[in-house]
């Protein structure tokens, strides 16, 4: 059987796949009349087809990629868990996106907050082999962003945003996108627009012009972040009265450093209206992915795209004294949303343990893109999926700007635990937690979903096993992709009743 040329290559004139020479009168000769016509019409239908480029073995035409982040969204705001705060479901449009699409309700991020977060989902690297993190904010050579992979590939790439640590000036995480929008919203101390909201409406503006303006022959890849579920909690009176928040008051920027300074008590605080005051604004950020994604819909382009809603870390709202993102890897920071909507992915829920750094590997893969060549730690969500497979987190130590502002509030606070990198691995149910401070923690989350009781010094062997596994957790994982779990550890965890 003939065979079609590399796609990348030129056919010639008796290319199967460009069609041969169309038949002569005399092929027809003998045939009675009704069946030369069938016959004619299927060697015409067949050197079009051919023609064409179809039923040969080509690829399919690229198709969409759309990646959306609702920043600082916690997994318990959808209906992926349940949350211990009693607001009922703030998310309506994220849960429809559920119900349709491929929703993984065991996803972790894979650092506490913005900038070494999305730079894991951009390079699909760890926060040690990427090393975009304090103090050194900007995206180093560590290999082609994703974003980069698409534009090699002849997509248009563009960005829409008003977190300040997306920007260029900033982080350069939006390396390779070649459209970058940033809506204003005054800098970290703000987080505001004039208008009130954090940049979502403007940006919903500036996709929705985008979509209209694009070079419609090429695909496109486009990456979205809503910052609205983010500090300060402002929202609307209609997403407080949705949630039962307070109808008046806020939490503000300078109130968080004010508590990070020690200047407040854990007592002190209302944390239910805290956090009622925290679902109205991821309610305000999921009225803007339900807009998002009508504006998508009007257009045509949710069927055949691949579209990916996660976000990038969530948010503490009193748990174990804690509030904000910064200073912590407890659960209630790495558990995030994931639905995927595309091709390959059916509608369902699908258990298995996944990391931000999994969406790199996701993308290229479904959108058919060569390998680079590099090893990286995360594993396509087409592939087969691994159930005991560890995740991993760290966040390294604020950096002296962010500590000289908490110590010039208060100059009585300690800023020693504050000052540290901290480091975390989670297998099955367990997740160790170290601290350059001196603490180890050891959770069983199957007892212990609120991480109230550290079991350390109760399970020495298990403490044993997974500080072997955060030892792999270095920047030379880098260069050989990060190394599985191996026999002897899963047996270890095994014997131990850990895994199954």
């Amino acid at each position: 059987m003939s065979q079609c040329p590399d796609p990348g290559s030129h056919a010639g004139p008796e290319d199967p796949c460009r069609g041969a020479p169309g038949p002569s009168a005399r092929a027809f000769r003998g045939v009675p009349r009704p069946l030369k016509a069938a016959t004619a019409l299927v060697v015409l239908v067949a050197t079009l087809t051919a023609i064409l480029g179809l039923g040969c073995g080509r690829p399919a035409p690229p198709k969409n990629v759309i990646v959306i982040v609702v920043d600082t969204l916690r997994r318990d705001a959808t209906s992926l868990e349940e949350s211990p705060h009693g607001w009922g479901k703030p998310m309506p449009n994220f849960d429809r996106l559920i119900e349709t699409g491929r929703a993984y309700p065991n996803t972790w991020s894979t650092a506490p907050w913005t900038v070494p977060s999305h730079a894991t989902i951009f390079t699909g690297l760890l926060t040690p082999q990427h090393h975009c993190d304090s103090p050194t904010l900007r995206l180093r050579d560590v290999g082609p962003t994703f974003a980069e992979r698409f534009a090699e590939a002849g997509y248009e790439t563009a960005a829409f945003f008003s977190n300040p640590w997306l920007s260029d000036k900033t982080t350069g995480l939006l390396r390779g996108f070649q459209i970058k929008t940033e809506v204003d919203v005054g800098g970290m101390a703000e987080l505001q627009t004039g208008s009130g909201d954090q940049g979502g409406r403007e940006t919903l503006r500036n996709v929705g012009a985008w979509l209209d303006a694009r070079d419609r022959n090429k695909p496109f890849l486009l990456f979205v972040n809503f910052l609205e579920a983010h500090i300060p909690y402002s929202p609307p009176l209609e997403q407080r009265l949705a949630v039962g928040a307070p109808e008046s008051g806020e939490i503000t920027v300078d109130w968080d450093y004010a508590y990070q300074a020690g200047l407040a008590t854990p007592a002190s605080v209302d944390w239910n209206a805290v956090a009622r005051l925290y679902a109205a604004d991821a309610r305000w950020a999921d009225v803007y992915l339900g807009e998002l994604m009508s504006e998508l819909t009007q257009r045509g382009l949710v069927d055949g795209s691949l579209i990916v809603v996660t976000s990038d870390h969530g948010e503490n709202l009193g748990e174990h004294g804690l509030f904000e993102h910064v200073f912590s890897l407890h659960e209630t920071v790495l558990q995030v949303p994931l639905v995927v909507l595309g091709e390959g992915f059916e509608q369902g829920r699908d258990a298995r343990p996944v990391m931000l750094a999994d969406l790199y590997p996701t993308l290229v893969e479904w959108a058919g893109l060569r390998s680079d060549g590099q090893d990286r730690p995360g594993v396509s969500l087409l592939a087969p999926a691994e159930p005991d497979r560890p995740t991993y987190a760290e966040v390294t130590p604020p950096g002296g700007a962010l500590l000289g502002l908490l110590k010039q509030l208060n100059p009585e606070l300690d800023v020693a635990p504050l000052d540290a990198e901290r480091r975390s691995v989670r297998v099955a149910d367990l997740r160790l937690t170290t601290c350059t401070c001196g603490t180890v923690e050891l959770n069983d989350l199957r007892l212990d979903p609120g991480q109230s009781r550290n079991l350390a010094a109760e399970r020495p062997e298990a403490v044993e096993v997974l500080s072997g596994l955060l030892d792999n957790l270095g920047p030379a994982a880098g260069e050989a992709g990060l190394p599985p779990m191996d026999d002897e550890t899963r047996e270890r965890l095994r014997s131990l009743g850990y895994i199954h």
